[in-house]
């Protein structure tokens, strides 16, 4: 398929099914202005370079809804750009590529929102972002870089290792680390089978 942009000031595009895309380009679901609202499907990018992105500065919402979007580009989610963005919602967003990948969230509030490490190459985030909860269901040793952002947690962090598959949180540097901030109630991180190093977590 072709690339999808959309251009829509002041209206919304709604999905009445699944969204499914196989076009192999950066981009290949961007939104530029106006809405565009999964309404509880799902949404699939399979292309190996594919991703979600944003441009200009126009008033846009990417309103992810309730089900999931599956992105198997190595740029899988790129809103760096993200004037005037919103993001709703309450479903997940997984990044399935087994090569090393990376989420620019923009500094946007995911604040309903599980970001999932769903593939097998290392996922680097950028901004610094809210999530409801940041999970992996990625087989295999693997990595999660923060740099030195700050990631708000409002729910829980479940992005664990398994026995001889140790899953690295990693921050920049012990002078630059990167901050995970729990904001919400009791004991709600899985910590099992991490390395972290460079990372300083702190309580709401």
């Amino acid at each position: 398929t072709q690339s999808f942009i959309i251009d829509s000031p002041g209206r919304s595009v709604t999905l009445q099914d699944a969204f499914v895309c196989n076009r192999d380009s950066s981009g290949a679901l961007t939104v530029t202005a106006g809405t565009f609202d999964a309404n509880g499907h799902n949404v699939t990018l399979s292309g190996a370079s594919s991703s979600v992105a944003t441009s200009g500065t126009g008033t846009r919402t990417i309103a992810v809804g309730s089900g999931t979007w599956a992105v198997s580009g190595t740029s899988g989610w790129n809103v760096a750009t993200s004037t005037n963005l919103t993001v709703t919602g309450a479903g997940t967003i997984s990044l399935t590529s087994a090569s090393a990948k990376t989420f620019a969230g923009g500094g946007v509030a995911y604040t309903n929102i599980t970001l999932n490490q769903g593939g097998n190459g290392a996922l680097t985030i950028t901004g610094n972002n809210t999530f409801k909860t940041v999970s992996s269901t990625a087989s295999g040793a693997n990595t999660i870089s923060l740099g030195n952002t700050l990631q708000l947690i409002t729910t829980s962090w479940t992005a664990a290792g398994t026995s001889g598959n140790i899953l690295t949180i990693s921050g920049t540097s012990g002078a630059s680390p990167a901050t995970l901030r729990y904001t919400g109630t009791g004991d709600a991180a899985n910590v099992n089978f991490l390395t972290i190093s460079n990372v300083r977590a702190l309580p709401a």
